[in-house]
């Protein structure tokens, strides 16, 4: 049998800043979402659902139901005192071997992503897989903050995921940086990663000089929707790193809590 869910549409109209439609998904009467166009209502009911409740992720990874889709929180396993393997993909169908202690899962909407042992030196002979996921995250951006690597030698690698890239002209938005870029205008060291709630980094250092490695911080522009804070049947419009609210006539207010 195949997987039914009951629901209506309400209140479609074009409120989003890129002009697409905004609707409210209902489900048993009662408002729990809204969409920001039509084939994201269709992946959501068809995606979403159905793949997180067919259990797809591997290694006995969690699936969380997203805002731009489905994604696994990939396990790291440790294989012996110097190794562990890192899994990675959409469902964790590849694996790496990274070494122990520096591959870290970050789920936050921000905080930093660090080189092994930062604020110290980072160690020689490195080889570590991280990834970023966020929930309701529509947009990723990273602001190198601190960053010092031998050149050309330690480089760090990061892009869109789910899985890990070598750098490859037929992918986009992947990165690969060395040397010592702190002292850059802070416009150059700023990367907007759009339409994603995954990045991937890989740190390699070889087995000489260290340097003093990276300090990354991400913010994310979530979906301010998917909270419902728009009261008394408004309509909620997603803006960058913001909300609105259309009140219904009669209410007033950020959240249109005011009136009648």
């Amino acid at each position: 049998m195949g997987l039914e869910i009951n629901y209506t549409m309400t209140k479609c109209m074009v409120v989003s800043k890129k002009s697409s439609p905004k609707c409210n998904l209902k489900l048993n009467e009662q408002i729990i979402i809204q969409v920001s166009s039509f084939n994201y209502l269709s992946s959501m009911i068809t995606e979403d659902a159905r793949y997180c409740s067919s259990d797809p992720c591997l290694e006995n990874a969690p699936c969380v139901n997203a805002t731009l889709g489905y994604y696994c929180q990939c396990p790291v396993v440790p294989v012996s005192t110097s190794a562990e393997t890192v899994y990675s993909g959409q469902n964790c169908d590849e694996s790496y071997i990274g070494s122990a202690g520096c591959n870290m899962n970050y789920y936050d909407s921000e905080g930093n992503i660090t080189s092994p042992g930062y604020p110290n030196d980072y160690p020689n002979r490195q080889d570590c897989y991280s990834h970023l996921k966020i929930e309701d995250a529509t947009q990723i951006t990273l602001i190198l903050e601190e960053f010092i690597l031998e050149q050309p030698q330690d480089t760090l690698l990061f892009g869109k995921g789910p899985k890990i890239y070598e750098i490859d002209p037929m992918q986009p938005d992947i990165y690969e940086l060395s040397g010592d870029l702190t002292s850059l205008p802070l416009s150059e060291r700023i990367y907007v990663f759009n339409d994603t709630n995954q990045i991937f980094f890989y740190f390699y250092s070889d087995k000489n000089v260290v340097y003093p490695g990276y300090r990354i911080s991400y913010t994310a522009d979530i979906d301010s929707c998917v909270s419902g804070p728009c009261l008394n049947s408004a309509t909620c419009v997603d803006e960058s790193y913001n909300y609105s609210c259309m009140c219904a006539p009669g209410y007033t207010g950020r959240n249109c809590r005011d009136g009648k």
